[in-house]
């Protein structure tokens, strides 16, 4: 586990011209999150297709992707296989149902995190895990599955904001949009 982020990660976010994008809790490959989270999908296939397309439709090879967790629920190699697939430079912070460290980087994240910052907004997969300690005032967390953009934290006595796939049409989301939010979390 490395936490605070090594030199090449703040390297990379202060250096980076290109969009900067946030998605969580895509579950590919997980059958039974159609029906844990009422997915409007016939089946995984559908499901894995879609966000894939969406996350290509949206995301360029150069821009940063942050995946707040929960990737997939498949071996380490198929994660390899699906990630070569998806464009941008991809940054993890592992959910509870990610590989370990080593092996998100092998299957090609350029960093696995428990958690991180990018200009302000602090992130974290499981919004449990934020205290009023922590002191900031931006965030972004996965995990809830909720089909809602705002959430309250009510441990860390402040809001947050949604990446999970179901509360923005299973689509990832811009720092642009995220901005928007400035005054509510």
């Amino acid at each position: 586990m490395i936490y605070p982020p090594p030199k090449e990660y703040w390297d990379l976010i202060t250096n980076h011209k290109g969009n900067v994008w946030f998605i969580s809790d895509t579950h590919f490959g997980h059958k039974h999150i159609l029906k844990y989270c009422n997915r409007p999908f016939h089946n995984i296939q559908e499901h894995d297709y879609f966000i894939c397309e969406m996350w290509n439709k949206h995301i360029q090879p150069g821009d940063i992707v942050f995946h707040l967790g929960d990737v997939a629920f498949m071996r380490i190699e198929f994660i390899k296989k699906l990630l070569k697939k998806l464009n941008g430079i991809k940054i993890l912070i592992r959910g509870n149902h990610d590989w370990s460290h080593e092996k998100m980087l092998w299957a090609g994240f350029r960093f696995s995190l428990p958690r991180a910052e990018y200009k302000g907004y602090h992130m974290v997969h499981r919004p449990s895990s934020i205290s009023k300690r922590d002191g900031y005032k931006h965030w972004l967390v996965g995990h809830t599955h909720e089909n809602v953009k705002v959430l309250d934290l009510i441990r860390a006595k402040t809001r947050g904001l949604n990446m999970c796939v179901d509360a923005w049409q299973f689509r990832p989301v811009s720092f642009q949009e995220i901005r928007q939010y400035e005054g509510i979390v």
